[in-house]
């Protein structure tokens, strides 16, 4: 984006082994990583997508739908606790699409759906965040310093490097950084 006048930042990425269907747990590790996120002056902390509900949840959360409710609970508590770091949280919304949260200063400030994109600041610095499908990503680039893809899945190795490379070409077109930090491949 050419000449900017931002802070560099202190970027997270917390890959951890979450429990699937076990909302409290998944809790537990998220808030025990945001408080060290803040105590070692990080920025901004990623999650992977559905790190709040698990991975594979979809049809267990569409045959028991309190569990959307519950979700909700958890992401206002964790909401509460963050100050001083930007969190990227992900779960599933009502309609059991996956979705980030973008939680700053005590409170959701947007939130991004597996098919979107939205943008969000960070010490002047713009991200735009998408989930999966990098084809939807060009709405918001030419005004963003920073592409994030927060896919959660697990892809063989060729899926996985054939999206790295997608995501870095399309990071080369606009002059800006990318990541692509949760996406996991079986060997």
């Amino acid at each position: 984006m050419g000449e900017n006048s931002y802070k560099m930042e202190n970027i997270g990425i917390a890959q951890i082994n979450y429990v699937s269907g076990d909302l409290e747990n998944n809790f537990n590790k998220i808030i025990s990583y945001i408080k060290e996120a803040e105590n070692n002056g990080l920025d901004l902390l990623i999650f992977p997508e559905f790190s709040l509900i698990g991975y594979s949840m979809e049809d267990t959360v569409k045959r028991h739908k309190f569990l959307i409710e519950e979700q909700k609970k958890y992401l206002n508590k964790i909401s509460k606790i963050v100050n001083n770091v930007t969190v990227l949280v992900g779960y599933l919304d009502e309609n059991c699409t996956s979705s980030m949260a973008v939680i700053k200063n005590s409170k959701i400030e947007n939130i991004t759906k597996k098919t979107g994109a939205s943008v969000f600041e960070v010490n002047g610095k713009k991200y735009e965040l998408i989930i999966g499908k990098i084809n939807n990503s060009e709405q918001f680039i030419d005004k963003v310093d920073m592409l994030i893809n927060c896919e959660g899945l697990t892809i063989g190795k060729e899926s996985y490097e054939a999206k790295q490379k997608e995501l870095t070409n399309l990071a080369k077109k606009y002059e800006i950084d990318d990541y692509f930090p949760n996406a996991d491949y079986a060997a």
